[in-house]
């Protein structure tokens, strides 16, 4: 489990020689990854929000131990690859010809509109990733 800490510095003041014991002002969080690597997160001043930021980190370390990372950023292609795989799995649907060149055209339209490549390259990878049958 995750901990918060505000960690100790000891120095020696300069101007007296004695040791100085300074507390940080910023919270430090210290949490295992998947590998069981501890690791040190530097996270606010605010002491209601440091443990918010932290159980935050801990959830996005537990979806990355799962496999379920949403945050790493899909690969960008380009449009007329994500175009070509949608009209194949139009194709495979047994879609007739004129909707599917009407599907492809209407969509390459506004994309090349509103300059939308990468955009839409997530959001149809997402969509076929979504519309694949679940195997039991």
């Amino acid at each position: 489990m995750p901990c918060l800490s505000k960690p100790t510095e000891t120095a020696i003041d300069p101007n007296t020689g004695e040791r100085v014991t300074k507390t940080s002002q910023k919270r430090y969080g210290y949490q295992r990854d998947a590998d069981g690597v501890l690791h040190c997160v530097p996270l606010c001043n605010d002491t209601a929000a440091a443990p918010s930021m932290l159980a935050a980190e801990f959830k996005r370390q537990e979806r990355i131990a799962a496999g379920n990372d949403e945050s790493t950023p899909l690969p960008a292609e380009s449009l007329s690859k994500v175009l070509e795989r949608f009209e194949a799995y139009l194709r495979s649907k047994r879609e007739s010809d004129k909707h599917i060149k009407q599907t492809i055209s209407r969509t390459r339209t506004k994309t090349t509109q509103r300059h939308l490549d990468h955009s839409l390259s997530k959001i149809l990878t997402f969509w076929l990733q979504q519309s694949q049958p679940v195997l039991r």
